[in-house]
């Protein structure tokens, strides 16, 4: 789930539907939800599996999505290789990285 404070936008919000199709944005005093409900695409750049992260290559947007180990633990994967394709949805952390959850592979 992708959130944003009404308060203070992390980057130009224009984008977003480029880059995160699963997204929730809270807006003004009553926080409404808005749902997106396509989820993004991407490549595998790198994922080491001792050090517990890598990153995805996503297919539209401008940078690349961090992926941390236990978001494979969730979907029951137990690494990913480079250049594998796969589905994700975009998270966007307190300090405003992006971060990928519940990744999917995508057939060839």
């Amino acid at each position: 789930i992708f959130r944003i404070p009404p308060h203070q936008p992390a980057f130009d919000l224009s984008t977003l539907p480029k880059m995160a199709p699963l997204l929730w944005c809270e807006s003004g005093s009553r926080n409404r939800m808005q749902q997106h409900s396509r989820m993004a695409q991407g490549e595998i750049l790198w994922f080491d599996e001792v050090r517990g992260f890598g990153f995805i290559r996503p297919a539209m947007g401008p940078r690349d999505v961090f992926v941390h180990i236990s978001a494979l633990a969730e979907t029951g994967l137990a690494s990913l290789e480079t250049g594998t394709k796969v589905e994700f949805e975009l998270v966007q952390t307190g300090d405003g990285r992006l971060t990928a959850q519940r990744i999917v592979l995508r057939p060839n």
